[in-house]
């Protein structure tokens, strides 16, 4: 069993902790790095659902690193086949960790870490919290809607352009706050 967490610990700082079983680990971003837009969209590249073409069977990972000033960190995701994940982290041109684990779980748990900084900070204190990395606002929405509708996000094509329904993005969005409008404690 994998848990997964992602969080800022203050301006510029951000940390992703991984629990397998009893063992832990623990991988730092600087601000120099679009951590969170990072993992998002590569978790959004090896969706199968990814409406736009990129993923097929041949092309089914992605990588990414995280500059944690001075260390360096290189994530890969590879989808192996159904539900299943390859995490391989890379951790100053060693590999720390290589396991396999559910997608939709590892999903699930950074989707909760997004939630639980949009609930904190904002989407623009976000921003100022990462230095003008706007919070990975696209990736999310994407990624959250084919976990709850297992099919990927409707765009419609019109004229040589796309569209997308805003009512069906804040809907997404609102999901996060209570019925009193309040954020609540995503945490628990």
């Amino acid at each position: 069993m994998v848990k997964v967490v992602y969080r800022l610990l203050g301006v510029g700082s951000a940390e992703c902790m991984i629990k397998i079983g009893e063992d832990r680990y623990t991988f730092y971003a600087g601000d120099v790095t679009n951590a969170l837009g990072d993992i998002l969209f590569a978790l959004l590249r090896v969706n199968p659902l990814y409406p736009d073409g990129k993923y097929s069977p041949e092309n089914n990972s992605a990588t990414f690193r995280w500059d944690g000033e001075p260390e360096e960190t290189e994530w890969g995701f590879r989808l192996i086949e159904g539900d299943r994940l390859l995490v391989t982290i890379n951790h100053d041109h060693k590999i720390k960790l290589k396991t396999e684990c559910s997608y939709q779980a590892f999903l699930e748990d950074i989707l909760a870490s997004a939630e639980q900084i949009l609930e904190e900070y904002g989407i623009l204190g976000f921003s100022e919290m990462w230095y003008g990395y706007g919070f990975p606002i696209e990736s999310y929405l994407k990624l959250k809607y084919s976990q709850k509708h297992m099919s990927a996000f409707p765009l419609a094509e019109e004229d040589k352009s796309f569209k997308s329904d805003l009512t069906t993005e804040f809907k997404l969005l609102k999901e996060i706050l209570k019925d009193d409008g309040s954020c609540e404690d995503l945490g628990k």
